[in-house]
Formats: structure tokens, sequence, C-alpha cells
């Protein structure tokens, strides 16, 4: 979340592991977050995260850096 922050990027962080991941993604389109960082186990063991389009409901692999450099650009 820290390395989010310091592009400038609003940033809320979920910390309830045992929640599923519907709930957390509905949680976000109520609040209209735009887009979504996902960074489970397989994605911390590939070193990438997932950047969700919340809008769009696309979604892309990518590293951390990649995925800031998008979302300040945006």
């Amino acid at each position: 979340a820290t390395m989010i922050r310091n592009y400038g990027i609003k940033t809320e962080l979920w910390l309830d592991a045992e929640s599923k991941m519907e709930k957390q993604l509905k949680y976000a389109n109520q609040k209209t977050i735009p887009f979504v960082i996902i960074a489970g186990p397989n994605e911390i063991e590939k070193n990438i995260v997932v950047l969700k389009d919340m809008k769009r409901r696309e979604q892309k692999e990518l590293t951390l850096e990649e995925a800031l450099r998008m979302l300040a650009a945006s």
C-alpha cells in the first residue's frame, strides 16, 4: 500500500484474509473504486499482480511497477 500511495494513488487495503474475493470486489463496486490490484499467494509467487479495471471488467497480469505506472497515468 505504501508503494502505491507513493505514486499519489489513493489506496484502500482489505485486511480480512478470510474474505472471499467476490465479497471484496463487490465492496469495490459499491464504493465505485475504478481499479483493484490483486496480489494473492499465486501472484506473489510469480512476482506479479492482477490489475482489474472494475468499469470495463478487464484484467491484466503485470509487475507491480507496471501496474503503478498505468494507474498513475490514468
